[in-house]
């Protein structure tokens, strides 16, 4: 050989076997491997052409040619931001935007994932005029790390991008029940209820129990004493 040449938008890569080069000799019946990747520096639809160019020992200056040709997705960016107070119970709205080239992007869906829990967040929604698509999630206490994904229409590349949420516990408010008794006997079993609770969560998903304290005693005058409700078990 005395050349070879890939078009604009090609070059030329290892083959994974014996690759040719520009001075490549091969003996009769010998053959070399010439790898090609596709490297559009623009969108859209690409050809090209891999050129070899024989020496004097062929025929000086004829060329082998081999076409080319590619399709170059147009690269997307996808963001996403949350409203909403991260706080257990309640909702938060999760909003993906997806742009290619600073414009928006209004065709194709985007998904939402938990990526710490591996839940899916319902199903893909599509992109709306403003090249948005938003969910309403309610997520358990902790921390979470939600991903969109952009599931691209034809001619557009995919994008994904996260955001990361911590959501707080719910805050519950224990109050002590009244109790009453005679003067001289033991002070009653002390108990409380237990206000708060969200989701649909039952009163079982309360583990442990406050503690309960008043002043009063057997000996204690006839009068009204204060419960006192605490941080238990």
């Amino acid at each position: 050989f005395t050349g070879l040449s890939v078009s604009a938008d090609f070059q030329q890569s290892a083959s994974g076997g014996a690759d040719c080069a520009s001075n490549t000799v091969l003996a009769a019946g010998a053959s070399c491997q010439v790898g090609v990747v596709f490297q559009p520096a623009t969108p859209g639809s690409k050809t090209g052409l891999a050129t070899v160019t024989g020496n004097a020992l062929n025929q000086l200056g004829t060329q082998q040619q081999v076409q080319l040709s590619g399709f170059a997705l147009t690269p997307t960016s996808t963001a996403i931001s949350f409203s909403g107070t991260p706080t257990y119970g309640q909702s938060l709205t999760f909003t993906a935007a997806v742009t290619a080239a600073g414009s928006v992007v209004t065709a194709g869906s985007v998904s939402f994932r938990d990526t710490i829990t591996s839940t899916t967040l319902g199903s893909p929604l599509p992109l709306d005029s403003n090249g948005m698509a938003s969910i309403i999630a309610t997520l358990a206490s902790g921390n979470h790390v939600i991903q969109a994904t952009y599931i691209p229409a034809a001619n557009f590349g995919g994008s994904q991008n996260s955001t990361s949420v911590t959501v707080n516990k719910a805050i519950l408010t224990v109050t002590a029940s009244n109790a009453a008794v005679a003067y001289g006997f033991p002070i009653p079993a002390l108990s409380a209820t237990i206000s708060g609770l969200v989701n649909g969560d039952p009163p079982s998903v309360v583990v442990g129990s406050p503690s309960l304290s008043t002043t009063a005693t057997a000996s204690s005058p006839a009068g009204s004493y204060p419960i006192t409700a605490a941080l238990g078990t």
